[in-house]
């Protein structure tokens, strides 16, 4: 702060050694103040802009988040979607085998029926010859 008062002195006697008087230098030099004030980049300005930059890019990175993450997302639904295609068809060829397992078991626990009944049958009919005759 005294840098800047003796400044400000300094451009008070430049000026009144040029000509200007007392009122007509401090006018001058509140003109340049002022202009300083407005137009100088300060730490709190500086501050300010930084602190705008930054939530722009924080919301540039987070849509460009998003959007990797939907396209992340779409891509494994992609995958995991052929992977069910997949899965889908070997169960079906799957089930296709067990069904044509189960007919077998089926048609071979009927003519396992059939026989049993016709052992038994024969082994009746012996009984009954033997028994009877």
């Amino acid at each position: 702060m005294k840098q800047a008062v003796r400044e400000i002195e300094s451009m008070t006697e430049g000026l009144e050694s040029a000509g200007f008087d007392r009122r007509q230098s401090n006018a001058m030099i509140q003109a340049i103040a002022n202009a300083i004030d407005k137009f100088a980049m300060t730490p709190e300005r500086m501050r300010e802009a930084l602190e705008r930059n930054n939530d722009i890019l924080m919301e540039r990175m987070d849509k460009r988040m998003d959007e990797r993450f939907a396209l992340q997302n779409q891509l494994f639904d992609e995958r995991f979607a052929a992977e069910r295609r997949i899965n889908d068809e070997r169960f079906k060829h799957q089930d296709k085998r067990l069904d044509s397992i189960e007919a077998t078991i089926k048609t071979g626990l009927g003519r396992l029926f059939a026989l049993a009944v016709a052992l038994s049958s024969a082994v009746v009919g012996v009984l009954i010859r033997v028994i009877w005759f």
